[in-house]
């Protein structure tokens, strides 16, 4: 019989809570703090996609399909756009809507990307937008934090353990598309220098979500089952 049952979130912890498992306890995931790096930021990867210092990209990373709803991304960046704002969409990814996406404005499609690629895509950005409200965990969105980006998510997944509002970027903890649209809008028209500070604090935050930080918690859960 386990003496222990551990899930990745606090949600699903309190979910499975009537099933009286043996040892419920939550052991987040972990995020790579050495590869996303937001001093991986590069003039040049912005430069190739058409975007100079004063440009803002929203970045998106995760398949190219209509459950992610990039319409919703692409949407609040023609919304700030019209209002002033040089706002750009990159997308990083492939998937059944990738012709489709690549024909709206402002949108810029980069392919699959990994690894140092990837992690310089996310450096290279000023904020992350999230907009999908079908996901169970959403490990990119660590990654961007990591990288140093503010984020717009849907308060599910792991928005709803590591992202807190106002603090490391915008949480809209409702599945109505409307609302999230309007806080992604928000987001690019704030100061740069308070998207710096958000994403600042969401980076510290995922220090303590580095997989060394994980290890010695699990590490630290195996002892205290073993000596009960």
């Amino acid at each position: 019989r386990a003496r222990s049952t551990l899930v990745p979130t606090a949600s699903l912890a309190r979910g499975l809570a009537a099933y009286h498992l043996p040892g419920l306890a939550v052991l987040g995931r972990g995020v790579d703090t050495a590869l996303f790096d937001p001093r991986k930021r590069s003039p040049d990867e912005r430069a190739a996609w058409g975007m100079g210092p004063t440009d803002i990209v929203a970045l998106g990373v995760g398949r190219l399909a209509p459950e992610k709803d990039w319409d919703d991304a692409a949407e609040a960046v023609a919304r700030a756009r019209a209002q002033g704002v040089p706002a750009t969409l990159v997308l990083v990814g492939d998937g059944p809507d990738r012709a489709r996406l690549a024909g709206l404005p402002h949108v810029h499609l980069t392919g699959v990307r990994r690894g140092e690629d990837l992690a310089r895509a996310y450096a290279s950005a000023d904020l992350f937008l999230f907009p999908s409200r079908t996901e169970t965990f959403g490990n990119v969105l660590q990654e961007a934090m990591a990288s140093g980006l503010p984020a717009v998510a849907v308060g599910r997944g792991a928005a709803r353990e590591v992202l807190v509002d106002g603090v490391h970027g915008w949480r809209v903890d409702t599945e109505e598309r409307e609302p999230w649209r309007q806080a992604a809008v928000a987001a690019l028209h704030v100061a740069p220098d308070q998207r710096v500070h958000r994403g600042r604090a969401a980076r510290a935050a995922m220090l303590d979500r580095s997989w060394d930080a994980i290890v010695d918690t699990f590490e630290a859960h195996l002892h205290e089952i073993g000596g009960s």
